[in-house]
């Protein structure tokens, strides 16, 4: 699939816009060094389709006297001037922080997300991480910033821009227009593009009060698996052996409940995964080759695996003695059930001594598809 979709260049409103020209007042008092560094980074963010924002603006701008494309530009250029963060990942570090800004607790919820993560990306996020540390709890206690068109729908008409827009992140359930499972992408910041993942950095997007939109399955947890078209999923925070409260006794018993309300309460992303447990609502699934899933070996880049359901959850403590939120998976349509079965290899589908499973049975229904949705049997 040809996902490169041309994104219009919109103007944003003025209040977003950082004038390097050298005519500002502010500008008179920054030395060439720093107006290059400036410069620098402005310029590698005019060929971003997202900008320097990520496509994102104040949720209430009277809430901030600073325009938060100078507030995210600072950040970055403290990075570059410590020498913390190449030209090259400017992007990344710009999605790390846009993640932190009006989010409490959110640089321990990325930590746990990229702890034991393997990759030059996750290793390049996970030292951004530690570098920003200091700045997390400033950035936690700025104003929300909310998608840009949002902001722009809340203008008064005469100042909306009249460019069409990319397909926007949906924040809502089931598939995304034109996107068909089995579609695949380079990387993640394409999946946000498209409207497929929310989050250019976290893997669960969803919200406690209403359930889990869309996740990535990325490798992070050697523990997940599948059993013929079912996951298990470890949920935030597996890997994360440094949140004490989460270290309990040997013997000691946790329900479900205690990792997600009250005192002891786990992260966001784990309530959402059993607020969805209760709904049964569709989640759109995103997985790449190092998920430990046997349907997405041959997969290239990351892959939408279709729509799926939370069918269980369980409370399993791992090698490190911590209590950590695993969650059953099972596919929410047909479509999405077939296009398991069907890529599933046949050797791990048959069982011991050539018996025949549930998954080969299954697979034997499938076995050709009339693309329209109509199982046609040989």
């Amino acid at each position: 699939m040809d996902t490169s979709t041309p994104s219009p260049t919109i103007r944003l409103p003025e209040h977003h816009l950082l004038d390097v020209s050298g005519n500002s007042n502010d500008n008179s008092l920054l030395d060439e060094a720093e107006l290059k560094v400036t410069r620098d980074i402005l310029k590698h963010f005019e060929n971003d389709a997202s900008g320097i924002t990520a496509d994102l603006a104040w949720n209430d701008p009277s809430e901030s006297k600073q325009p938060l494309a100078d507030v995210i530009l600072t950040e970055i250029k403290h990075l570059r001037r410590e020498g913390l963060v190449a030209s090259n990942d400017l992007s990344v570090a710009r999605d790390l922080i846009v993640e932190m800004i009006g989010q409490p607790d959110s640089f321990s919820i990325l930590m746990s997300d990229y702890a034991g993560q393997p990759g030059i990306f996750a290793d390049k996020a996970k030292a951004l991480l530690r570098y920003l540390e200091g700045r997390a709890k400033f950035l936690e206690l700025l104003p929300q910033t909310c998608r840009l068109e949002d902001h722009i729908s809340k203008l008064p008409p005469s100042r909306r821009p009249k460019a069409p827009k990319s397909q926007p992140v949906k924040t809502v359930f089931g598939y995304v227009t034109g996107i068909k499972i089995g579609d695949s992408w380079k990387g993640r910041k394409q999946i946000t593009d498209v409207g497929l993942h929310c989050r250019p950095q976290g893997s669960v997007h969803g919200r406690k009060e209403e359930g889990v939109f869309s996740l990535i399955i990325a490798g992070a947890y050697k523990e997940d698996f599948n059993t013929g078209p079912v996951i298990t999923f470890t949920g935030v925070g597996g890997s994360d052996d440094t949140n004490s409260s989460k270290k309990v006794a040997q013997g000691s018993k946790i329900s479900i409940d205690d990792l997600t309300a009250g005192p002891r309460a786990s992260n966001t992303e784990n309530c959402a995964l059993v607020k969805s447990a209760s709904t049964s609502k569709p989640i759109r699934v995103i997985a790449n080759p190092d998920a430990n899933l046997s349907f997405c070996r041959n997969t290239k880049g990351f892959t939408f695996i279709g729509l799926w359901k939370v069918s269980g959850s369980l409370v399993h403590r791992n090698k490190k003695n911590v209590d950590v939120l695993r969650f059953q998976l099972s596919p929410f349509d047909e479509k999405t059930r077939r296009y398991v079965l069907k890529n599933i290899p046949k050797c791990l589908a048959s069982g011991p001594s050539g018996a025949t499973t549930p998954a080969e049975e299954a697979l034997a229904d499938v076995e050709s598809d009339d693309g329209n949705g109509t199982i046609v049997k040989d």
